[in-house]
């Protein structure tokens, strides 16, 4: 889907044919032949050779995971959580209906006062993470893991994101935990548009 699909790198929305460029790429997308894409891969995916390591995958909130998994001193916790409400139920929309093979209402923009062009599914997930009235208390509760089961978390952060950073020293504070913060400086991307920014990365440790 990703390499078929006439949409942006992260599907968010499709092309339209507003330049030469876009609309040379629109063509070159739609030559492509999603069975025979599809077949390709399972051969890859049958050539490829694991490494007999077992893992285990959950669809469900974190607070539901961190309920099935056993959590002690050896566990290493590592979260890269939404940094914004468009995290990242959007991105996936195009593979959500693909799995589901169903049709979806159309979103409403009640600012525009106009349905959005393809960019959402109705009733998308939104993460906690992702709501400046919830976050707080999501990131309590992942960092209260650390108090309760001695456990080592690392968060990836951006100091883009709905919430300040120094909401972190705070919950080192409440918990009375170990936490290190390292920051470093990355360009994100603007998938297309002449947006993109440096932004600072942060990798904060508990424990």
């Amino acid at each position: 889907m990703t390499f078929c699909v006439s949409s942006t790198t992260h599907l968010a929305q499709y092309l339209k044919p507003s330049n030469f460029n876009t609309s040379l790429n629109i063509i070159m997308k739609r030559k492509i032949s999603v069975i025979d894409s599809v077949i390709e891969n399972l051969i890859n995916i049958k050539k490829t050779k694991t490494i007999g390591i077992k893992a285990n995958i959950y669809n469900c909130d974190f607070r539901d995971i961190l309920k099935k998994i056993e959590i002690n001193k050896t566990t290493l916790i590592y979260a890269d959580p939404p940094y914004f409400k468009e995290h990242y139920s959007r991105y996936y929309h195009v593979l959500d209906t693909f799995l589901f093979y169903d049709y979806p209402e159309l979103t409403y923009n009640p600012r525009l006062k106009t349905t959005t062009t393809g960019r959402y599914r109705n009733n998308r997930i939104v993460s906690d993470f992702g709501k400046k009235s919830l976050v707080k208390k999501a990131f309590f509760d992942l960092v209260q893991t650390v108090k309760l089961y001695g456990n080592k978390l690392a968060i990836s952060y951006a100091n883009t994101s709905i919430l300040d950073i120094d909401y972190f020293d705070e919950l080192k504070t409440e918990f009375k935990i170990p936490m290190k913060i390292y920051d470093f400086e990355l360009m994100h991307s603007g998938q297309g548009q002449p947006r993109n920014k440096i932004v600072k990365e942060y990798l904060i440790i508990y424990g």
